[in-house]
C-alpha cells in the first residue's frame, strides 16, 4: 500500500462554516504508518461489509470519479466531499466536532480513495495553520496511545468490470443515529458472509436475553456453534427446534433479508467462534479457546437449588498471578 496524498478537513457545526483545508496533508513517516494502519483496520475489521452504489450516478460517487479521472482536483474534490457531510450533519443537529481525513492510495496499482471520520479521542493531534486566508490543517498520532480510534470509513476503489463491490464500509455509530451510508448513498451487499454475520449476533442476543438457566444457555451456544461448524447451510427452522430459542428471531432475521436458510461463510464462523469469553454479575471473566468450553473434564456448568449457577473450572494443577 502507497499513501500518495491526503487531507484533512474540520467539520463543527457549533461554527460558522466547516473548517475546509486548502493544503494537502504532510508526508510525515509516522503520519503515513498512521493512514495505512486506519485503512487496513477498515479492511480487516469484523463490522466491515461490502456495498455497491444506490444509483447510477451520484455525489459522493462522481467525486471519486473525478478524483480518479484526474488527481489534481483531489483537493476541491475532497472539499466537496467534507462540505456534503457538514451540510448532512446541521441537518441532522450532529453536534459532535468530526475531523474527516480524504485519503487517495494505491495498492497492486489499482487507486483508491479513503473516507474516514475519526473519533474525537486524542490517537490523534491536529494542527490548523491560516495561510493567506486558506487553512492547512493536519494530523499527528498520539504515540501513547494503543488503539486508533476509526468510528467511520469507507474505502472505494477504481471502476473495475470483474468486481462484485463498489466500496467497502465500516460504521460504528448506532443506525438510528448514524448518517454515514445516506452521505454515501451505498446500498450493502447481502451476501454469505454478511448474513452469517448477522446470522451469530441476532442468535447470540437471543441466546443471551432468552434463557434464565445458566446450563440450557450453554446448550444453545453449543448448537449454535455446531451447526456453524458441522453444516454449509444453515436451516433456522432447525436450529430454532434444537436450541429451544425464541421463534421470534424469523421475524429479526427478515429484516435483513435472512428467511429459511442461508449458505454459512466458514472464514466468519472460525474467527468468530475461536475464542469465547463469559462475563459473570459477579464480575469474573473466563476466557479461553472454545474448544476448552466442550471439554467436561476441564469445564462444567452446575445448578444450584437456589437458583444460582456455579461455573466449574476443573482439574487444574497450578495457577499464577498476572
Amino acid at each position: 500500500m502507497i499513501i500518495d496524498k491526503f487531507i484533512v478537513h474540520m467539520l463543527d457545526i457549533n461554527l460558522d462554516k466547516p473548517m475546509l483545508a486548502d493544503f494537502i496533508g504532510k508526508d510525515y513517516s509516522d503520519v503515513d504508518k498512521f493512514l495505512k494502519k486506519l485503512i487496513t483496520k477498515c479492511q480487516k475489521h469484523d463490522e466491515t461489509m461490502r456495498a455497491k452504489w444506490k444509483y447510477a450516478e451520484e455525489f459522493i460517487q462522481d467525486c471519486c470519479k473525478n478524483i480518479f479521472e484526474d488527481e489534481n482536483i483531489f483537493t476541491n474534490a475532497s472539499k466537496q466531499i467534507a462540505a456534503h457531510y457538514y451540510d448532512l450533519m446541521k441537518n441532522n443537529n450532529i453536534l459532535e466536532p468530526v475531523t474527516l481525513v480524504i485519503c487517495q492510495y494505491t495498492v497492486n496499482a489499482t487507486q483508491n480513495i479513503a473516507i474516514m471520520r475519526l473519533e474525537n479521542k486524542k490517537t490523534y493531534s491536529t494542527t490548523v495553520d491560516l495561510i493567506e486566508d486558506k487553512f492547512n490543517i493536519n494530523i499527528i498520532e498520539n504515540k501513547k496511545t494503543i488503539s486508533t480510534a476509526l468510528k467511520q470509513c469507507a474505502l472505494i476503489h477504481e471502476d473495475n468490470l470483474m468486481s462484485l463491490y463498489d466500496l467497502v464500509i465500516l460504521d460504528k455509530e448506532s443506525s438510528e443515529e448514524s448518517i454515514f451510508k445516506d452521505f454515501l448513498k451505498a446500498e450493502i451487499i447481502r451476501d454469505d458472509t454478511y448474513k452469517t454475520r448477522v446470522f451469530i449476533d441476532i442468535a447470540q442476543m437471543y441466546i443471551d436475553v432468552g434463557f434464565k438457566k445458566m446450563d440450557k444457555k450453554e446448550a444453545a451456544i453449543k448448537t449454535l456453534e455446531c451447526m456453524l461448524d458441522t453444516t454449509s447451510n444453515m436451516d433456522i427452522n432447525k436450529f430454532i427446534d434444537l436450541s429451544g430459542i425464541d421463534a421470534d428471531i424469523k421475524k429479526t432475521l427478515e429484516k435483513y433479508d435472512i428467511y429459511d436458510s442461508f449458505n454459512i461463510d466458514k472464514k466468519v464462523v472460525e474467527k468468530e467462534f475461536k475464542v469465547r469469553s463469559i462475563k459473570t454479575d459477579t464480575g469474573f471473566v473466563i476466557k479461553n479457546k472454545f474448544n476448552a468450553f466442550r471439554d467436561s473434564s476441564k469445564y462444567r456448568i452446575v445448578n444450584n437449588p437456589d437458583g444460582t449457577t456455579d461455573l466449574l473450572i476443573k482439574n487444574i494443577q497450578y495457577f499464577k498471578e498476572g
